[in-house]
């Protein structure tokens, strides 16, 4: 190898690597490692930058490759068995952003530079998830437009089916107020019901008696 190549080799070690990498633990709201995680790194410009890693037994998690860039880290928990209601559904708890929050808007941006490693730990906070159980009565024959449950926080809307017996269930429901909210007809009038839910976990049941909608003033 000559001088001249020899040289080049050694500037091009020298050189700052051209991407960071991140590394951290996902852990629960007890401080236990949270194991099978999805971490994903995104761009706050809204570009995915497509890096991820699933999180170890012990909560750990690496991904190597992270461009220079502002990011916001996201951690996805596994797939869980909601317990304490007559079914067992399975749910998914929504993602946890860093430090420790399940809004995006509430998530620390990181200044990511080349060649350096970031470390971190994500807390994801506790949900309670839920479900509501409706049972939907009115007069024979009526005909449902609608059965939701809306929670107007976060302006999110659940269609639900509603069964031959008049029953519907709204799964994966976060903690928090939701209204539950059904319009019908029979003949020419048009038929409500609605009624405010405060969720806690568990299930939830909210009888609904549909009556005619009380006239324009």
């Amino acid at each position: 190898m000559t001088i001249a190549a020899c040289l080049a080799l050694l500037l091009v070690s020298q050189e700052p690597a051209a991407t960071a990498t991140l590394r951290g633990r996902v852990l629960d709201a007890d401080g236990r490692p949270m194991a099978e995680a999805t971490v994903v790194a995104i761009g706050t410009d809204g570009n995915f930058i497509g890096l991820a890693a699933l999180t170890k037994a012990d909560g750990t998690f690496e991904i190597s490759g992270v461009p220079a860039s502002r990011i916001v880290v996201r951690a996805q928990p596994r797939l869980q068995i909601a317990t304490g209601q007559t079914r067992t559904p399975l749910v998914m708890h929504p993602p946890a952003y860093f430090p420790g929050t399940l809004e995006r808007s509430e998530a620390w941006g990181i200044d990511v530079k080349a060649g350096e490693v970031i470390e971190l730990d994500i807390n994801v906070p506790p949900v309670f998830i839920g479900s509501i159980k409706t049972t939907v009565s009115g007069p024979d024959g009526y005909t449902l437009d609608y059965l939701r449950v809306i929670r107007p926080e976060s302006n999110q809307i659940k269609n639900v089916k509603l069964s031959d017996a008049g029953v519907g269930y709204a799964d994966e429901l976060r903690e928090g107020r939701h209204v539950v909210t059904a319009r019908a007809r029979a003949g020419n009038s048009i038929l409500v019901a609605s009624q405010i839910v405060q969720m806690t976990g568990g299930e939830i049941s909210v009888p609904l008696k549909l009556e005619p909608e009380a006239p324009a003033r």
